[in-house]
């Protein structure tokens, strides 16, 4: 999992997606942003 707190800044910076792109290798255009808050996540 990357994290904005990895970064100290929340999105929309474009800061935040270069750097997940920077840590998984991959161009911008072969991967998808999944996002969701502490809510959404089903419990466990």
């Amino acid at each position: 999992m990357i994290s904005v707190a990895d970064v100290g800044k929340w999105k929309p910076p474009p800061k935040m997606y270069r750097y997940a792109l920077d840590r998984i290798g991959r161009p911008a255009g072969d991967v998808a942003l999944v996002a969701a808050g502490l809510v959404a996540l089903p419990e466990t």
